[in-house]
């Protein structure tokens, strides 16, 4: 399969905005202070998520569709995912009760173990984070993947993407009101909506529809002109959210995002310009996972460090291009090496796996 650059492109871009975002929000109380210029962007990072979300499901449709005749396709999706997701999960479940043990004196229960390594954590009031630091989006990502073989299976068009987006709106309506019933506290009950499965569902479906329109427009000679102006449009969506002005339509502002996003996406994929799809960002794309899930950590452990700098008698600017440099040399090159020696062989050993059941005839 020929890979999309765009798409390796997205993914690392997402990653590196949250790497920005959580630098601000990680460090309690917060230390490393974002110039004035760069505050609006900055704290806006968490949104990235919902670009990977998107991304996720069209990435999940064009591989589908590339194995569509594969024996054993539902068993060997399932396969490929876990190998890719799981191994580097895994390791960072092991340095977590670590970490925690260690510079915490906090233990994890069995069941926060447990419910951690079959990725069903999302699933439970209270503990939807769970224990590896934002790991959730993991445990949402897997519930995706569950449903994805059944979702693709009745949906072989734009219009009936554009349905199951809508269907996913009055589903995630449906939850949040059924929720409003249940016996929790807002303590528990906001942050368990917030990072519910159902609640990002149908971001995942507008990245299926986001697929679809895409599969159109690669059968015809677009104009680069659309995709530059589904660009534009992206940023002026983006510009009017930062300012609060997306109130309308969604029940939930949040799905706005996903309509900003998957415009920029769909843009790009028609007209992918070079200061966002480059050798750097595609290399960072295909780190992205790893980006993601180091990051916290080196984030935290860094704290010391943001402190010196953030004492050096020079402008905030500096200080803070300082910090971002110094934090992305070390995440990269960390990234790196958890791909190369943990990611890699995962998704080698999942291939081998696929290989040898087809050998086998798949018993």
């Amino acid at each position: 399969m020929q890979r999309l650059d765009f798409l390796d492109s997205l993914r690392g871009l997402a990653a590196i905005y949250i790497v920005l975002y959580h630098m601000v929000f990680i460090p309690q109380p917060s230390i490393v202070i974002v110039p004035q210029w760069a505050a609006a962007f900055v704290h806006t990072g968490g949104t990235a998520v919902t670009l990977f979300f998107v991304a996720s499901a069209f990435s999940l449709c064009l591989t589908w569709h590339l194995h569509d005749r594969e024996v054993h396709q539902i068993k060997n999706f399932f396969v490929r995912r876990f190998f890719r997701i799981a191994p580097l999960f895994y390791f960072w479940i092991g340095l977590s009760l670590l970490r925690d043990v260690l510079i915490f004196d906090a233990l994890h229960s069995p069941f926060e173990i447990f419910s951690s390594l079959l990725f069903f954590f999302n699933l439970v009031p209270g503990g939807q984070d769970g224990f590896v630091w934002a790991s959730w989006i993991i445990s949402v990502e897997i519930l995706f993947y569950l449903l994805f073989p059944v979702i693709i299976k009745h949906i072989s068009d734009t219009w009936q993407a554009a349905a199951l987006f809508v269907g996913t709106l009055l589903l995630s309506l449906a939850f949040k009101s059924v929720l409003d019933y249940l016996p929790l506290n807002n303590a528990v009950r906001l942050p368990f909506y917030d990072r519910a499965f159902l609640h990002h569902l149908p971001v995942f479906a507008f990245g299926m529809l986001v697929y679809f329109l895409f599969k159109r427009f690669r059968t015809k000679a677009v104009p680069q002109s659309v995709g530059y102006t589904l660009m534009g449009a992206a940023a002026n969506g983006y510009a009017a959210a930062l300012k609060g002005y997306l109130s309308i339509i969604f029940f939930d502002a949040y799905y706005w995002q996903a309509v900003i996003y998957g415009a920029f996406f769909l843009g790009l994929a028609i007209s992918p310009i070079t200061l966002i799809v480059n050798r750097v960002t595609k290399f960072l794309g295909k780190i992205s996972y790893s980006l993601y899930l180091n990051h916290p950590t080196i984030v935290y452990l860094l704290i010391p460090v943001y402190r010196i700098i953030y004492e050096w008698p020079i402008p905030t600017t500096f200080k803070y291009l300082c910090a971002v440099s110094m934090t992305l040399s070390i995440l990269i090159v960390a990234s790196y090496l958890t791909y190369r020696f943990i990611e890699k062989p995962g998704i080698h050993l999942g291939k081998r796996f696929i290989q040898k059941s087809l050998a086998t005839g798949g018993d």
